[in-house]
């Protein structure tokens, strides 16, 4: 629209253009759609513009403009650290264009609301067995305990490398497996995911319990005489490894569901000795035996020695 005044004598033109627009608001996003963050992560703002403004973008806490002290500007964007929960508020953009020589500011964009949330405390874990001591063909329990509410999933880690779902059974905020190899030793550590206004959060791992794989080899099994003779007295020895001294030995017959005999292993040794008196036609057969031994807090019992043949003969009447 154009305003024009006329002198009574002249055709001298005063015109006033008052035909520019008002601007466009501008509209702004958080790199967080959910406007959630944890304390100690950087907010980015974004005020985009219609159309191909060029001018200064300005932005807004509750109003209040943000200086270059509170925030740090880049082009059409806007970064600051939370700090604390007192930044979950609401902020907004402008912006402003030289249009004809004349300096233009939009109106303030819609508000966008920031959630300021502490850090989710690291959970504790924990071992079925206290010692962490486990034996091959033993299930390890591990449980991940947090005090932060509903947790959403839970995961596992291994010496810092996460457990897959063929390494380990998850139930809630419990895994377990069987130790069926001596690298499944080491140290074990957990995590949780939680749901902040439809955010998903993690923790950070918790502090790590050890596992420890013990290996009772097998003992060795021998016998005085494999050929006896009904009446006579026949000795199994069985001996444990010197690395892992047995202090309590079985001796097992197949095919029978309890022990036959236990024995103390010989004072200053690793061997122990079962002796048979008077031995029958029924004591013929495969023998085989364990060993108890002390690791690490744990009394462990080790794997079955090779079998051995008793053959009783017929002997004299």
């Amino acid at each position: 629209m154009k305003y024009m005044k006329s002198s009574d004598r002249d055709l001298n033109v005063i015109s006033i253009n008052l035909n520019t627009d008002p601007l466009t608001p501008p509209a702004i996003a958080l790199d967080q759609r959910n406007g959630v963050y944890v304390e100690g992560e950087t907010v980015t703002l974004t005020c985009t513009t219609s159309g191909e403004h060029r001018g200064k973008i300005y932005f807004y806490e509750e109003q209040r403009l943000l200086t270059f002290v509170q925030l740090l500007t880049k082009d059409n964007t806007g970064q600051f650290s939370v700090t604390n929960r007192h930044q979950g508020k609401h902020y907004q953009c402008k912006y402003g264009i030289y249009a004809k020589a004349r300096w233009l500011e939009s109106q303030l964009s819609e508000a966008v609301a920031i959630t300021v949330t502490a850090p989710l405390p690291p959970p504790v874990i924990s071992l079925d067995k206290s010692t962490g001591v486990y034996a091959r063909d033993e299930t390890v329990i591990v449980v991940c305990r947090s005090n932060s509410g509903q947790k959403d999933r839970v995961q596992f880690y291994r010496e810092n490398k996460l457990l897959k779902r063929r390494q380990i059974f998850i139930k809630g905020n419990i895994g377990m497996f069987t130790i069926n190899r001596s690298n499944q030793g080491g140290q074990y550590q957990c995590k949780y995911r939680t749901i902040v206004q439809m955010r998903r959060l993690w923790s950070h791992l918790s502090e790590p319990m050890t596992v420890i794989v013990a290996h009772s080899p097998k003992p060795r099994l021998s016998l005085d005489s494999r050929h006896a003779e009904r009446g006579s007295q026949v000795t199994f020895n069985c001996t444990s490894p010197s690395e892992t001294p047995g202090f309590l030995f079985y001796l097992f017959k197949q095919g029978e569901t309890h022990y036959s005999d236990v024995r103390s292993a010989h004072a200053g040794s690793n061997t122990a000795s079962f002796t048979k008196m008077n031995v029958e036609h029924n004591d013929a057969g495969n023998y085989t035996c364990v060993y108890k031994t002390e690791g690490k807090g744990r009394m462990l019992t080790s794997e079955l020695s090779d079998t051995v043949r008793l053959i009783v003969g017929s002997g004299e009447e």
